[in-house]
């Protein structure tokens, strides 16, 4: 009797046991392929002597288009090379050129656009992770961002935003604070189907070649929402965003 009972403890537990495991690794298979389309459009960009990042957000006629900061890729006209990442290996530069850019002082406004040729990237196509449509509701509380922190390989970090500011420009105030070369590093919404911000400055302090710094809580990035990178590409002046236009929830730490 005793033995029965075992089994049939055991028989039960099966199909509850299972389903959990599968669960959990098709959550994992889900978020490892996130990442892995996120880092596959992530490029540094080199322009002389400086060094930042950005990502593939759109293809069309026959070329790609890398979202960038002003400060990162220069003027409209400028000559810049990316460099790619696939499975580990780093790309050859590429030439590209700056199609777009705009930099308006005092104010949070600070993006430039480089086109890529497509026959330059000799058959590799690179995913494209575009800019969120105007009525999507991004969530700032998890984001996701890679970039080339000092210019140096590429790598991903995990953050939140804490805060918003709209008066000289939608931004969002958020930890990690970026190491220097990450300016021109996307936020990638937490499927990765979409991109919701744009990195472009941080606040005073903290170490230059190292994301976090001294984490020290004070000291922060400072990023364009979605919102404002669209308000830029229409043409319109900063701080002509009307907010809230997210459900920011905030860590119950802060």
């Amino acid at each position: 009797m005793t033995r029965l009972i075992l089994m049939l403890a055991l028989a039960l537990a099966v199909p509850t046991a299972v389903p959990e495991v599968a669960v959990a690794q098709t959550q994992v298979e889900q978020i490892s392929e996130t990442l892995e389309k996120c880092r596959e459009a992530a490029v540094r960009v080199r322009n002389r002597g400086s060094v930042g990042s950005g990502a593939f957000f759109y293809r069309e006629g026959g070329n790609y288009y890398v979202l960038t900061n002003n400060h990162v890729a220069g003027r409209e006209g400028n000559t810049v090379t990316i460099e790619m990442w696939y499975r580990g290996y780093l790309s050859q530069p590429i030439r590209g050129r700056v199609v777009f850019s705009t930099n308006i002082r005092n104010y949070y406004r600070d993006i430039a656009i480089i086109e890529i040729p497509e026959s330059s990237l000799m058959g590799y196509q690179p995913p494209c992770i575009p800019l969120a449509p105007s009525d999507y509701r991004a969530d700032y509380s998890r984001i996701y961002s890679f970039g080339c922190g000092a210019g140096s390989w590429l790598t991903c970090w995990e953050g939140h935003a804490f805060s918003e500011e709209a008066q000289s420009g939608h931004v969002i105030n958020f930890h990690p604070q970026p190491a220097g070369g990450r300016s021109g590093s996307s936020i990638f919404s937490h499927d990765g189907k979409y991109i919701i911000g744009l990195i472009a400055w941080r606040s005073a302090g903290g170490q230059h070649n190292l994301d976090g710094g001294s984490e020290n809580r004070s000291r922060h990035g400072i990023a364009m929402t979605k919102d404002e990178v669209r308000a830029a590409l229409k043409g319109l002046p900063p701080g002509q965003v009307r907010v809230p236009t997210f459900p920011l929830r905030l860590p119950a730490y802060t």
